[in-house]
């Protein structure tokens, strides 16, 4: 089931999904400015991924709306990279799991494709959906079923035990700010792997959405 690409052409790889912050009353996406970290983990990602499948020089192995305008080809470009990647990230913050319609709608995209496992390669359960910690999530907060069914994705083998501890108390953006280069690089690059070993083990198939109205906005909702 190894690939070097995505079956479908110009697909990306995998899928960031991340929440912006919102101006009330204006729905448009182009309102939600994306922070300079979010942009760093984008590139820093795109760059281990790369580099692990021997990307071609003008193939972008990731998706990150930057959208700048907000219309029907704007949701168009959006739904058809949701509906074709393999592997969709998603930076979970308590806000986002409280209020991003938009990340609500891009798990529930994902998570209604087929997947097919390689059962020589695939781990037990294997998904295809990785739900990081973007910024700390209360000891007390229950995860949406949804999220819980996933589960929070930790590194495995990480070269120092206090890179976990610090990941799990600070979220990866917190790791960013508080200087913490060296645990932030060592977890990116396990996502990285991560990213890779989905490809090679997992076919997720394309389900584009005809339009965001058939999807969930909330993710507390059963779908």
């Amino acid at each position: 089931m190894s690939k070097e690409l995505p079956e479908t052409p110009d697909a990306p790889l995998f899928f960031v999904s991340y929440r912006r912050s919102f101006i009330p009353d204006r729905p448009t996406v182009a309102s939600r400015p994306y922070g300079k970290e979010i942009l760093q983990f984008f590139d820093d990602l795109t760059d281990d991924v790369g580099e692990l499948i021997g990307a071609p020089l003008n193939y972008k192995p990731g998706y990150l709306d930057r959208a700048d305008s907000f219309g029907t080809e704007w949701e168009r470009q959006l739904l058809t990279a949701i509906g074709t990647c393999q592997v969709l990230v998603c930076l979970l913050s308590e806000p986002l799991l409280r209020d991003s319609e938009w990340c609500a709608r891009e798990w529930h995209a994902f998570a209604r494709r087929e997947i097919i496992r390689d059962p020589a390669l695939a781990r037990e359960h294997q998904r295809a959906i990785v739900p990081v910690i973007w910024m700390p999530l209360h000891p007390t907060l229950e995860l949406p079923k949804r999220v819980s069914q996933i589960g929070i994705y930790f590194p495995p083998g990480l070269p120092d035990p206090g890179y976990e501890t610090a990941y799990r108390e600070n979220g990866l953006l917190g790791l960013i700010r508080s200087g913490q280069h060296t645990a932030y690089r060592a977890i990116v690059w396990k996502i990285a792997m991560h990213v890779d070993h989905v490809r090679r083990s997992c076919l997720v198939r394309p389900d584009v959405p005809a339009d965001s109205s058939i999807l969930s906005t909330d993710f507390e909702e059963d779908v």
